[in-house]
This record gives structure tokens, C-alpha cells and sequence, in this order.
């Protein structure tokens, strides 16, 4: 077993984003990236901004290899968002590499309101399916 960080709390990301490989499968975790718009009033650093988009390039080119993709939970920094910021991972730019994994979501139990919300949103559907 292998595993390798893509991305964690650190400059130009916030999150943690791994892929696990095995023998016969490549487990890609939380695939997702946040920096937030603006923080404090002021937007990301422009290393913050190159930082963060080398770890999407990251994220992106497991994604085309990974045999089952998991969403520990809904926010930003775990998944790619149908409605993501400049800084975030877009939904719509992986959505047909997630369609050839096995998805593993969070179920609604112990799930905030908003969260569960997020979960079922029908938009989020259209990108990959809904999770269990």
C-alpha cells in the first residue's frame, strides 16, 4: 500500500486530499481544495494562488485513475463544488472522470442541517450521482 498526500493545510490549500494505492485499486480522498475568496478582506497571496492550482492539476490527474473516489463530508475542501470559486476544485471539471469510479459519500446521519442540504441538493446529482 501506498499512500501520497496531493494536498493539505498549507499555503495555496486548505484541506486534505490523498490518494491510497493498492494492488488493484487507487482510493482518491476528499478530492477537493479550498482557498478561501477572500480572507480578512483580502484575496490569496499569488503564491497561495500557484500553489493551489498545482494540487488541482494534482487532484485532477488521479481522478482519471482512481477506482473509487471519498467524500468524507460536504464542504469545499473535501469535494469538487458544482458552484466552486476561482480557488476551489470545480465540479464540472471532473465530473466525467467521476463517473468511471465507485463513489463513497457520508450518509445523512450526524450530518448538519446545511450539510444534509448540500448532500441532496439535486445539483450536486447531476455531477456524480448521489452519494450513499
Amino acid at each position: 500500500m501506498r499512500i501520497k498526500i496531493l494536498g493539505a493545510e498549507s499555503l495555496g490549500v486548505r484541506g486534505l486530499s490523498c490518494v491510497v494505492t493498492l494492488a488493484h485499486r487507487q482510493i482518491v480522498i476528499d478530492p477537493g481544495i479550498a482557498l478561501g475568496y477572500r480572507r480578512h478582506g483580502l484575496l490569496p497571496h499569488p503564491a497561495q494562488v500557484a500553489v493551489g492550482e498545482a494540487i488541482r492539476r494534482q487532484i485532477r490527474a488521479v481522478l482519471c485513475e482512481a477506482t473509487d473516489v471519498v467524500f468524507s463530508h460536504y464542504h469545499g475542501d473535501h469535494i469538487p463544488l458544482p458552484e466552486a470559486n476561482p480557488y476551489q476544485l470545480n465540479a464540472a471539471d471532473v465530473a466525467e472522470t467521476l463517473q468511471t469510479s465507485h463513489l463513497w459519500g457520508k450518509g445523512p446521519k450526524g450530518l448538519s442541517e446545511n450539510m444534509n442540504r448540500r448532500r441532496a441538493a439535486p445539483r450536486w446529482s447531476r455531477y456524480w450521482g448521489r452519494p450513499c
